[in-house]
């Protein structure tokens, strides 16, 4: 048997797609530590949803991988390996990939960002603060384009005044002034602050989230130009902060972002579970279809990544729907078990958001058995 060296020094490096849109790009690249392999494998690992994609390389002394398929906004754990011809690995290098960009808004705002552990995402600032005509914070941000949310908890910040904020944010621009809004979490722990400014250099107002003290997860929805903010405690049950209408272009900033208190403070925060995407909020592709044992099973893919559940909704006549179930976060399927022999029933399945259901999916059709 062969002894091949694993490779090592696994960097990544976001770009973007040839595709554009809401396609990234990350660039894999390593050292070769060994002269006597035939192929390497790159597996990519989605840390939100757990699937894997192998690539494999077949040919040796091959020192970088291009992903051109990794969805933006999504957070990638790689894996690289060396084989010889038994196909026999000695060892996987993993590294961690963010295709994030950041931006600092204001004048004299600096500070960094970084990913640690693949599970948090660190972002320092000396900005002074949202308000008035003019803004100065660090953003950690990706395009989006159309209708999208993201959501983060606030894990840590090292500055305490109730005025340095950590949260979420969706902009028309990365200028000063630019609309959009803002949800994050006060550093004193009193809770909760929604800024918005609906006109470019417009006065932005701020409005202290009532009932959010302890609520350290934060979530910005787009739909159109209503952009609505919710909080939680535990990420699972949403809370609606407010709601405003502010009109913007098709494609926006999204992100995480942070102030210090002041000029010459600074605020070091930590995020964890960090959601983000393009979304229609939905379930789609439902069907339906009688059970040999009874009733009737439906199935849905679930593009809602922000959603706190389902509800499912039948009718027999296919105009007047009423609930039928409501089931939890990342559910897929439903057992109508109340569906009665040689009644066509018809059926559509919403998810659900601050308590309120969002599109419909497609109607399906089932006949009980």
């Amino acid at each position: 048997m062969l002894t091949v060296n694993a490779p090592s020094g696994v960097m990544l490096r976001s770009a973007e797609a040839p595709s554009g849109g809401a396609t990234g790009a990350v660039l894999v690249s390593w050292t070769d530590n060994s002269n006597n392999e035939d192929h390497f494998k790159v597996v990519r690992q989605d840390t939100v949803t757990g699937l894997s994609v192998t690539a494999q390389i077949t040919a040796p002394d091959v020192t970088s991988f291009f992903d051109t398929t990794v969805v933006k906004g999504r957070r990638y754990s790689y894996v690289v390996s060396a084989y010889n011809s038994s196909e026999t690995s000695t060892g996987t290098t993993a590294a961690d990939a963010w295709d994030w960009g950041l931006a600092h808004v204001g004048t004299g705002t600096t500070g960094s960002t970084s990913v640690s552990g693949g599970t948090t995402t660190n972002l320092t600032t000396s900005g002074a603060g949202m308000g008035g005509t003019a803004d100065a914070f660090s953003m950690s941000h990706r395009s989006l384009v159309g209708n999208g949310y993201v959501i983060a908890r606030v894990h840590s910040a090292s500055d305490g005044n109730a005025s340095a904020l950590a949260g979420v944010v969706i902009r028309d621009s990365l200028a000063a002034g630019a609309k959009g809004v803002f949800l994050g979490v006060a550093g004193d722990g009193s809770g909760a602050v929604f800024k918005s400014r609906t006109s470019d250099n417009g006065s932005a107002s701020s409005t202290n989230v009532s009932s959010s003290s302890g609520k350290t997860w934060v979530m910005l929805v787009r739909e159109g130009s209503t952009l609505t903010g919710y909080v939680s405690a535990d990420g699972a049950t949403w809370a609606q902060a407010a709601q405003v209408t502010v009109s913007m272009g098709t494609t926006v900033y999204l992100g995480l972002a942070a102030t210090a208190h002041g000029s010459g403070s600074t605020n070091a925060v930590a995020f964890r579970d960090v959601r983000a995407a393009n979304s229609t909020e939905a379930a789609v592709d439902l069907t339906a279809s009688a059970q040999a044992d009874g009733g009737v099973g439906l199935r849905w893919v679930d593009d809602a990544g922000s959603e706190e559940g389902f509800r499912v909704y039948r009718s027999t006549d296919g105009t007047t729907f009423s609930t039928l179930a409501n089931v939890g976060r990342d559910v897929d399927r439903y057992h109508d078990a109340t569906a009665a022999g040689g009644t066509l029933y018809y059926y559509k399945v919403a998810a659900l958001r601050g308590g309120s259901p969002g599109t419909a999916s497609n109607v399906a059709t089932a006949t009980g058995p």
